[in-house]
This record gives C-alpha cells, sequence and structure tokens, in this order.
C-alpha cells in the first residue's frame, strides 16, 4: 500500500483490515487513522473497503509493516473513543464491530468471529466504563489478572491494559482502602 513497503514481505491483511474497521467503529475517522498510519486517505479507505470482485478478506494481502503499524495503533486507541460521531455512523452502516468485540488473541483468525454485545443502543463510553469497573472490582477483590479475565470473558492483555490505564495495582489498593467497609463486603 505504501511506497516504502513495496518490496517487503505480505501478510494477510484481515487483521489490519479488522483492526481499522473497529477503530472506524469507535469514532476514529478515517482521516486521523490515515495520519496516524502515515499513508494516504484513499489508501485507508481502501483498507477498510469491503472486498471487490468477489475477492474474500482472508486473501487479501498488505506488506508486514504496514500490518504492524496498524496492529500498533489499535493496541493505542482501542479503549480510547474517537471524535466522530460520524465515523461511528460510518461502521454501524456496515455492522463492522468495535475494538472491545474481538478476541485479541483471534482477530488475525480468519474464521474468528466477533462476539457481539449483547447490549444493543447504549452509549459506547458507557460500555467502557462498565468494563472498567468490572474488571477493578475483580481485581480489588483479589482476583488475579487471569482470574478477572476468565470472569468477565476477556483476555489477560484486556484486563492488564484497564488496570495500566488506573494506575496499576498500587490504584486499585488505594481505591480500596478509599471504599466505606459496607461496599468492601459485598
Amino acid at each position: 500500500m505504501t511506497d516504502m513497503a513495496h518490496n517487503q514481505a505480505r501478510v494477510p491483511a484481515i487483521g489490519a483490515i479488522r483492526r481499522s474497521r473497529a477503530l472506524v467503529a469507535f469514532g476514529h475517522p478515517h482521516e486521523n487513522l490515515a495520519q496516524e498510519l502515515g499513508i494516504s486517505l484513499p489508501e485507508m479507505q481502501a483498507l477498510t473497503a469491503p472486498a471487490t470482485g468477489g475477492a474474500s478478506l482472508s486473501r487479501q494481502q498488505i506488506p508486514a509493516e504496514l500490518h504492524q503499524s496498524v496492529a500498533v495503533l489499535f493496541d493505542r486507541l482501542q479503549m480510547s473513543p474517537g471524535p466522530s460521531d460520524d465515523a461511528r455512523l460510518h461502521a454501524r452502516k456496515r455492522a463492522w464491530p468495535l475494538p472491545f468485540q474481538w478476541d485479541e488473541d483471534a482477530i488475525d483468525d480468519p474464521a474468528a468471529q466477533p462476539i457481539r454485545c449483547r447490549r444493543v443502543g447504549r452509549d459506547v463510553k458507557a460500555r467502557s466504563a462498565e468494563r472498567e469497573a468490572a474488571v477493578l472490582a475483580e481485581l480489588r477483590h483479589g482476583a488475579t489478572t487471569e482470574l478477572a479475565a476468565e470472569r468477565l470473558h476477556l483476555t489477560a492483555r484486556s484486563v492488564q491494559r484497564i488496570l495500566a490505564k488506573a494506575g496499576g495495582r498500587s490504584a486499585v489498593e488505594r481505591a480500596d482502602r478509599a471504599q466505606p467497609e459496607w461496599e468492601l463486603s459485598r
């Protein structure tokens, strides 16, 4: 896709396509993503466009460097809603899943399917906040990262990101001490 990547190894595009679409669904417009990736707007739009001519998404190829750049960008933005309602609407019309609807360990697997939310029509920020609160509550009550992930149907990596965003274990412990006793005993 990019000039600097023409002579590189190529990899399946499906993971980069899914990550890019998920970021658009989360409110990150194509223009912002293109700028972050250092590619043109048409290249970014092509990355999220449906396969043409009957080509399967799992058969499309992109430069390995672009795939890696998209993965890094996704890791950075997947927990941060973007500013664009237009991007969200564009993705909703196409039924593109949100970042947290993809299992991070399976997003590159052509056979993987997104985990659709049971709740529909709720604000994305509220769902993200609920997920963070649930993770922090699990950790406050002594769950390990792995146990919290299992109980909440998340990956351990997602739990670790939420924990890091909250300020680490010490932040969870400070919040624990700040809560009234009756709340801790529930």
